[in-house]
């Protein structure tokens, strides 16, 4: 067991809140920041843009990874030193990022950036748990993740500007020098929160994870949750592809419209946290169900009219987003409840379903012989409703 450092410790000047928010947005920045350059990568690389959102898949792989690599180490070595690899690696992964001249190289570096970036995705939830306990460990790492969602909102637009003004490499040469000062900055303020170091056991609990899909309790609620996951990770993914290239609209058609999609989110998570302890769990997730259920119908038939401009797919999908970010809390914490014995399992699998139902509608996407509006549309659409079917059909906890 390891003993928490006294509450209030990430107040202090050497564990700097707003450094942890820092090194948990680098995680949700290097996802998209540079779709606005993906036209001009396609060229250099000589490839097309709808085989660039492989860069997106593979990072997601990555970051899946490295969230089950982290945790152990964390827990043998401490945070700090988990936390400092992570940001080392994230630096070699953006510089080589920087330096691709082919498609293959840059996923390779992506999955590199990803592992490094996992970091800021665990550790930081991890240090967050050890200083403010279970108690306030859920409030304060759901403010973490809306302040890097919002920092996040504003990746696109900052790489579409370091595009204009010095080409798309300068935006992975930005990441790493990012990733740099944050290392330094971590090296210098952050303190270890772990007080008693111990031995890793039992590898990572792969048995108890897989025992969870044996679980209809837990599988409503992940599977709802992870569909969720993988409609936004796929919408993220595909939207470059039908404004850029199937409508070809310009670069900055796309990036003002992209804080939409963070607005919505950020709103569906602050009123997640402003209601869910009055409403209960059951009652957020139906809600945030009902707005998913409204906001998908909305953007297919939106994308059938034929219409060629950004509103058709964002104004709906921020419908989506307001929903998924009322439910998704809720549907993560339920998941757990209904295996109280294995928290941390019913955690990770809840993030590897995740990342696994990303990559399929990222995949699936991609594969498309023409990306359109319409094939987009359903293949969103079609996913989140898979996680409202899987949240209606299976039994809830409390039966």
């Amino acid at each position: 067991m390891y003993e928490p450092r006294p509450s209030g410790a990430l107040a202090t000047p050497h564990n700097p809140q707003v450094l942890l928010v820092a090194v948990a947005a680098v995680a949700f920045i290097a996802v998209h920041i540079y779709m606005p350059s993906m036209p001009e990568m396609a060229v250099a690389l000589g490839t097309d843009i709808g085989a660039l959102t492989a860069a997106v898949s593979v990072f997601l792989g990555g970051l899946g990874l490295g969230q089950f690599l982290y945790g152990p180490l964390s827990d043998r070595h401490g945070r700090r030193p988990a936390m400092l690899l992570g940001l080392a690696i994230f630096v070699v992964g953006s510089l080589a990022c920087a330096a691709a001249t082919s498609l293959s190289a840059l996923l390779v570096a992506r999955v590199v950036q990803a592992l490094g970036a996992a970091a800021g995705a665990t550790v930081v939830r991890t240090i967050i748990r050890d200083v403010y306990g279970p108690e306030r460990a859920a409030s304060m790492i759901g403010y973490t993740i809306m302040a890097a969602a919002i920092a996040a909102g504003f990746g696109p637009m900052l790489g579409s500007m370091l595009d204009m003004i010095a080409g798309w490499r300068s935006v992975f040469v930005a990441l790493a020098g990012a990733g740099g000062v944050l290392f330094v900055l971590c090296y210098l303020r952050l303190d270890e929160s772990l007080v008693n170091k111990r031995a890793a056991t039992g590898g990572i609990g792969l048995a108890d994870c897989f025992a969870l899909l044996r679980s209809a309790p837990f599988l409503r609620y992940a599977l709802f949750s992870a569909a969720l996951f993988g409609s936004w990770y796929g919408f993220v993914s595909g939207v470059p592809v039908v404004i850029l290239d199937a409508w070809q609209l310009r670069p900055v058609d796309f990036v003002m419209w992209w804080p939409i999609t963070t607005g919505s989110y950020v709103l569906g998570n602050f009123l997640a946290g402003r209601f869910s302890q009055k409403l209960g769990p059951h009652r957020m997730v139906l809600t945030g169900s009902r707005l998913v259920f409204c906001g998908a119908g909305l953007l297919v038939a939106f994308a059938a009219t034929g219409i060629a401009h950004p509103a058709v797919l964002f104004a709906p999908m921020g419908l989506v987003l307001i929903g998924s970010g009322l439910s998704q809390p809720n549907a993560l914490a339920s998941a757990m409840n209904a295996a109280p014995d294995h928290v941390g399992s019913a955690s990770a699998m809840s993030g590897m379903l995740q990342i696994a139902a990303a990559m399929i509608c990222i995949t699936t996407i991609g594969a498309l012989p023409m990306v359109t509006a319409l094939s987009f549309a359903l293949v969103i659409s079609g996913c989140a409703f898979v996680g409202l079917l899987a949240h209606a059909v299976l039994p809830s906890v409390s039966r």
